[in-house]
């Protein structure tokens, strides 16, 4: 059923961890993409990548750079959002985490996008 208000959100952990193909997105319609949430995880084996894993965009092993480039190339420009559950990060300054995470996604994201 084709309804405005059914889409999904591209969440970078749960596509690589999940075994997604970035070429998917290739296929994806931008109207439809509701939500991009950018994170990293580290290296480590698929099985072990739990939200605890995740880290800043850019730290990790996602090959955030294509995923980017394909969302660019779909037309892909609206709501990006960090998402991190790292427990290590809630001991810190939230001011600090907020300034890392922006910088960590101002350098992933400006090649692609145009970052207001």
């Amino acid at each position: 059923m084709d309804r405005a208000n059914v889409g999904m959100t591209v969440d970078c952990a749960h596509l690589f961890a999940g075994g997604g193909l970035l070429a998917e997105i290739d296929a994806l319609d931008p109207a439809r993409v509701f939500a991009f949430h950018l994170d990293d995880v580290e290296d480590t084996c698929k099985e072990a990548i739990t939200d605890n894993t995740r880290v800043y965009p850019g730290l990790g092993v996602i090959p955030l750079d294509e995923l980017c480039a394909r969302l660019s190339r779909i037309g892909y420009n609206d709501t990006c959002s960090i998402e991190l559950f790292r427990p290590e990060y809630w001991q810190m300054d939230p001011l600090h985490v907020a300034q890392t995470c922006r910088a960590a996604a101002l350098a992933v994201l400006s090649p692609h996008f145009q970052v207001e």
